[in-house]
């Protein structure tokens, strides 16, 4: 079978078109699983009312108000949530081509190291009797586990998924 260079030339690959391909294919993965691993994540913070043990996931704390409308009766209903379970985020970061999945910083009464501090053990700042103290706080880890119970789904959500 012959060619003509023009026809030769079209089969090709199309270096943009591949790309494209691939970084299309990044985000849809990274964002499923971002998806499995919050929920993971928040499946293992259980609600109660005493601290968790050091080593394990964190006690979710009921401490915030939700309330719901619902849409076909219009009555509302509230319920008490735990800032940490329900403020789980992910979200693709198409400069590095990855995902970032952890717990948002709401407000300012948090320190910035409050949050790693639970993850990975460290010190914090808590209220205690209104005057702010440094803490020693021991990890109780619950994303660096779900991430590694998730990862290894990871190679079949990449089988087959650039067209």
């Amino acid at each position: 079978m012959r060619f003509t260079i023009k026809e030769a030339a079209g089969n090709f690959f199309d270096k943009k078109k591949v790309i494209d391909a691939v970084d299309h294919a990044a985000m849809r993965i990274f964002k499923t699983f971002g998806r499995l691993v919050r929920k993971r994540a928040q499946a293992s913070l259980k609600y109660g009312e005493t601290t968790s043990a050091p080593g394990t996931p964190p006690t979710a704390h009921r401490s915030r108000t939700t309330s719901r409308t619902s849409k076909s009766t219009g009555k509302t209903r509230k319920r008490s949530v735990s800032f940490l379970r329900e403020y789980l985020y992910f979200a693709f970061d198409p400069s590095t081509k990855s995902v970032v999945i952890g717990p948002a910083r709401l407000n300012s009464t948090v320190t910035s190291d409050a949050l790693p501090a639970l993850e990975f053990g460290g010190q914090s700042v808590k209220a205690i009797r209104g005057k702010r103290q440094r803490i020693n706080v021991q990890a109780r880890p619950f994303m660096g586990p779900a991430a590694k119970a998730e990862t290894p789904g990871l190679p079949a959500m990449w089988r087959d998924s650039v067209r």
